[in-house]
This record gives C-alpha cells, structure tokens and sequence, in this order.
C-alpha cells in the first residue's frame, strides 16, 4: 500500500523540469496570434449579436450565459474582445504577466465557443482545454520574460535565485487529457465509419471537394486501394498505441514524433483542419522530456534564465 501510495504521489506531486511546457506556451502562443489574425475579418459576423447568431431564431444562444459576449452586449464593442485576444497571445508567448494572459485567453475562448455553436471547430475545444490546464502551470518558469524580471530583481536586492521546482500535477492532468483524446477516438472511429475498417478513410477523404485538395485521390484509390490502407490503417496503430505507450521512458519519444509527424503530415493534406491539428502537436510539448531539448541545444540554453538549475530536475 506505501509503494502505491508513493507511485501516485510520483506521478502527481513530484517537482519536474518545466522547460519543455515552456517550449509549450510558445509554439501554442504563435498558433493562437496566427489564429486570431485569421479571424479577424469574421469576428463580427461570428459572435456580434447582429451576425449569425441573429439566424438561428436562439439555438446558438443556448450556452451563451458563459459567454462574455453576451453579459457585456451593448456596451462593450465585440472587436474589443479580440484585440485583448491578440494583446493576450503575444504576452502569453513572450511570457510577460503569463498567468493573467492565459486567464484572459481562456475566458475568452470560452465565450467563443459558448456564443456561437455554429462555428466550433476542433481547434476551439483543443485551446480551451489546454489554456484551462496552463493557468494552473508553471508556464513562465523559463524561458519568460517573467522569470528574467524576477532573477535581475532579485540579484537588484543582493538575493539568491530561488531553484524550487513547480509541481508536475497541472501537466498530468494536461497530459491525460490529451491521451484520452485518442483512447476514445479509435473507437469512435472505427463504429461510426467503415470506411476505417476497409482502408479506405484516407481516399475518401481526398477524394471530398471539402476535406482533400492537394493530394490526387486517385493515387489512394490505385492498386486496391493500397496507400489509402497504408495510411488509414497506420493511422490507427499510432493513434491507438499513444494513450497506452506514451507513458513508458523507452517508447515516449517514439509515440510523440510519430503522432506528430501524422499531424503534420495531416495539415499538409487536409487545409481545412490546420489549427486543429496544429494545436495537437503544440500539447505534444508537454510530453517530452527536458533532456531532448539540452542534449542537443544545451549551449544557448543553459544560459537563458533558470534552465542550468534544471538538469537533475524530474523529467516528465
């Protein structure tokens, strides 16, 4: 019972090296600027009260009480939203006053999601997921602007740098989360689409005016379908064995570059589901261990705030 006892309390509660979660904040950062860009020419057509929401005689509005929209109407212009959004993003990923900004971005994102069910993608539920876990994370230990203000402060005072390390539980919950994305996908996968069974998801998605579009769909159909079934089933073995081998010192590396390079490759063939998939790779961050990062880049690291306290750190 007292090895159990410690094993969770490992798991949960031991100190870890942060500088991959700060890698984390800064590849989700540019995603989320990049996002906001983007939707900027149809803000208001998403979210005023006069844009889409006006045609759905209330159907979008049934989650809107937890949207900020909605209790500031009136009042406070929707454009102001987003430009707080994008202020927000660039703060989260210089990591300048980080916990505020990831609050902010949370908040706001909620309320994207809750005022306009129409225009929910997947990249919407993948940002509030991973801003809700980050405003409880230590997302500017390293690698912020936060951490360098606070080591010149204190070395202003004649003080010595604090070396404690943060808590690992926010990133586990970060990371159980996202390995049980794929723990119910397969399944879903393969009862609601037959096509994951014959092989054939891959060539049916090429070959629809809507998802396909850069790759020739007759390439997946040739030969029985060969690569379609290369490719659909290869898609359900990495997926599958993520959730279960990610956990494991010897296959975490392989599970996370694998699943990474499908997402990429993903983004590549499928245009319309970039920020979704984008956003997947950005939480792989958070499962890679600190020593990929310094075995191969140690020089201009160790030198950038904390990172030389961290080396025999927890790893995660």
């Amino acid at each position: 019972m007292n090895i159990i006892l410690q094993k969770w309390n490992e798991f949960w509660f031991s100190p870890f090296n942060p500088l991959c979660v700060s890698v984390f904040r800064i590849f989700l950062g540019v995603e989320m600027f990049i996002f906001y860009i983007a939707n900027f020419p149809n803000w208001e057509r998403f979210y005023a009260a006069d844009g889409i929401i006006s045609l759905t005689n209330g159907e979008a509005l049934r989650m809107s009480w937890w949207s900020i929209f909605s209790h500031t109407e009136g009042f406070i212009p929707i454009k102001i939203f987003w430009l707080v959004g994008l202020l927000s993003t660039i703060l989260f990923t210089l990591g300048w006053k980080t916990r505020l900004a990831t609050i902010l971005l949370y908040i706001i994102q909620t309320s994207m999601n809750c005022r306009d069910w129409y225009v929910v993608n997947g990249e919407d539920h993948i940002f509030r997921m991973l801003l809700f876990y980050s405003c409880f994370a230590p997302l500017n230990y390293c690698l912020s602007i936060d951490s360098f203000l606070k080591e010149k402060k204190l070395k202003k005072l004649g003080l010595n740098l604090v070396t404690e390390l943060p808590s690992i539980w926010p990133i586990r919950a970060m990371q159980i989360n996202i390995a049980l994305i794929y723990l119910v996908n397969i399944p879903n996968k393969l009862t609601d689409d037959f096509a994951w069974l014959n092989g054939e998801a891959i060539y049916w998605s090429m070959a629809n005016s809507f998802w396909g579009g850069r790759l020739n769909p007759l390439w997946f159909a040739a030969y029985d379908s060969l690569l379609s079934k290369f490719a659909s089933y290869g898609t359900l073995i990495i997926e599958g064995l993520f959730p279960y081998l990610v956990w494991f010192k010897r296959t975490k590396m392989f599970c996370v570059v694998s699943l990474a390079l499908l997402h990429l490759g993903i983004a590549f063939m499928i245009p319309n589901v970039t920020f979704f998939t984008l956003s997947m790779v950005c939480a792989f961050w958070v499962f890679v261990p600190p020593s990929v990062i310094l075995k191969r880049w140690n020089s201009p690291f160790a030198s950038i705030n904390r990172i030389h306290f961290l080396s025999k750190a927890r790893t995660i």
